[in-house]
């Protein structure tokens, strides 16, 4: 996958630290939303691993969006606040309030999984947890990568290429106009997609590990 070129370096140098810990694997399982071709025969891509938490929820459309940020993004609240029939759903300032649009959660995991469950939108950081589990939810994800965390702005990337969400570094609000108006677009997208679940997974331990691990030994360099 081409990374946009700000992050190119950062990519080199994470690559550059997991060769150092992990030299040379016999056989690497790698998680991810992304469904590209590897090069590398040693290593298979699986769908995101889902917490039996949320992997057992029903998902339905309901009119709010989710909302996960911290205090680092301030000016997006006061952003969200200017669209004022939207009904934003706000984790991560740990306080229950009501502020015009704005309906403040204090962080419970079960009321944070129904909340995201019966979204309608997802606008949060870009972590792989919380990403994962809205795609297996099935809701168009706006992504905000934190500033110096790479992994963040490669899942966001990853996101927007897939076509299921979108990436965004300044969530002003032709941003958040921008996703909202695309909604369908994603909704559409997302139904055809078949990418989470852990049974994959699973099952290639499973391979990989019987008869005293005789197939994985087959891949020893």
């Amino acid at each position: 996958m081409r990374l946009p070129g700000r992050s190119k370096k950062e990519a080199l140098l994470t690559e550059t630290i997991i060769r150092a810990m992990v030299p040379k694997p016999w056989y690497s399982l790698i998680t991810s939303f992304h469904t590209g071709a590897l090069k590398n025969d040693h290593c298979q891509l699986f769908p995101p691993l889902i917490r039996p938490a949320a992997y057992g929820l029903t998902a339905s459309r309901g009119e709010h969006i989710l909302v996960y940020a911290t205090s680092g993004f301030d000016s997006l609240l006061d952003t969200l606040s200017l669209f004022p029939r939207e009904r934003f759903y706000v984790y991560g300032y740990n306080k229950d309030e009501v502020v015009g649009n704005l309906h403040f959660r204090s962080f419970s995991e079960e009321g944070f999984l129904q909340d995201l469950s019966s979204s309608k939108a997802v606008m949060a950081t870009a972590g792989f947890t919380l990403i994962s589990e809205a795609l297996h939810l099935k809701k168009p994800y706006l992504a905000f990568p934190m500033q110096g965390q790479f992994e963040q702005h490669l899942n966001a990337h990853m996101l927007d290429k897939q076509g299921l969400g979108k990436a965004c570094l300044q969530p002003d609000q032709d941003a958040i106009a921008a996703f909202l108006y695309q909604l369908p677009d994603y909704e559409l997208a997302l139904s055809l997609y078949q990418g989470c679940g852990n049974q994959g997974m699973q099952d290639k331990l499973d391979q990989l590990l019987a008869n005293d691990m005789a197939l994985l030994k087959s891949f020893k360099r």
